[in-house]
């Protein structure tokens, strides 16, 4: 089954499915690219790192403070080894039958620029409906990537709000518990 979670920007869809991610980590072998964000002084946000979900490993993805070497979108710098590791341990999670996969986050870096996560569209594209995959996609790109990528299959949809993102129903829900 596929789960797309959309939400507005800063309604805490990471949040959310961090969460899930570590319940459904007690039900089997879960995986993929979470991107957590990395706030500075303040708690201004100012970026963004990878996470490896069954290692832990982190590493900066996208940041406002620096020049990462990579595609540059809105106010954001990426890291191309970033991504490249990001897709990698994706990758490998896909390979490797991985109960539950989860990637965060679909956005106008992979549809625009055809960059980021955007080499493993075609991967999402080939998984097995066996398989529990978690995507975080930004709203205004759920209908394209359903009609792009997914090609008619079925998938449910999950909108993120403040109001709803600690509801231990919806994570339960979300997870199918």
């Amino acid at each position: 089954m596929i789960t797309i979670i959309t939400g507005e920007r800063g309604s805490g869809k990471t949040t959310f499915i961090m969460k899930l991610a570590e319940l459904l980590k007690t039900r089997g072998k879960t995986g993929g690219i979470l991107t957590p964000a990395v706030y500075g002084t303040e708690e201004v946000k100012t970026g963004f790192d990878a996470l490896d979900i069954s290692s832990g490993a982190a590493w900066p993805l996208g940041t406002t403070i620096d020049t990462l070497k990579g595609p540059v979108f809105g106010p954001y710098s990426f890291s191309t080894e970033g991504f490249e590791r990001a897709v990698s341990v994706f990758r490998s999670a896909a390979e490797q039958n991985y109960s539950y996969l989860f990637l965060d986050e679909i956005g106008p870096l992979e549809f625009e620029k055809r960059t980021g996560f955007y080499p493993l569209l075609q991967i999402i594209t080939d998984l097995p409906d066996s398989r529990s995959l978690y995507l975080v996609i930004r709203p205004s790109l759920v209908e394209r990537f359903k009609k792009e990528i997914l090609h008619g299959r079925e998938c449910r949809t999950i909108t993120i709000t403040t109001a709803n993102r600690d509801s231990n129903d919806l994570l339960k829900q979300a997870g199918g518990l």
